[in-house]
This record gives structure tokens, sequence and C-alpha cells, in this order.
């Protein structure tokens, strides 16, 4: 699993190279316009098993580059209250 573009694109390289699975997880959507910076991460991205995001809106962006939804997965790591919540001592 790689966190960021520049971790996930070594982690595509490196996942081909020794022919294991990578999963990459980002914090932010990609909205950069036509230029190879957007080429980069698409080319990194679709080459991923799958794409960890936080939010449906990240999806989108993603999704908006050309990365297939089905690759996406919103995910979200904090306290599901509904499981955890506050009991009185």
């Amino acid at each position: 699993q790689a966190h960021g573009f520049i971790a996930a694109l070594m982690a595509v390289i490196l996942g081909k190279m020794f022919r294991k699975r990578t999963i990459v997880n980002t914090h932010v959507g990609f909205n950069l316009g036509n230029g190879i910076m957007t080429e980069m991460i698409k080319w990194t991205l679709m080459r991923s098993e799958m794409v960890l995001v936080l939010t449906e809106g990240i999806k989108a962006s993603l999704t908006n580059l050309g990365i297939p939804g089905e690759k996406i997965k919103v995910y979200h790591y904090w306290v599901d209250q509904n499981k955890f919540n506050i009991q009185k001592k």
C-alpha cells in the first residue's frame, strides 16, 4: 500500500518488478488540467489494483480523470460513533 503520488508511482513500478499487488490511498483529488503530471497520475493509478479515497468528491475527481469507478473505494478511518460511544463511568 502506498500513500500519495510519489510513493504510489514507486510502488507501482516495484510491484510490477516483484509481481506484487499495489493499493494506493490518497486524501486529495487531482484537477491539474492537461499535462504531463496528469498523465503520470493517470498512468500510476490505472496500474494500481485499487485506489482508496476518503470522500465521494475525491472519487468523482479521479473518475473524471478516467480512472474506473470500480477501482476506487471510499473508506473512512475515523471512529464509527454508532459502534463506539462514550460510556458513563
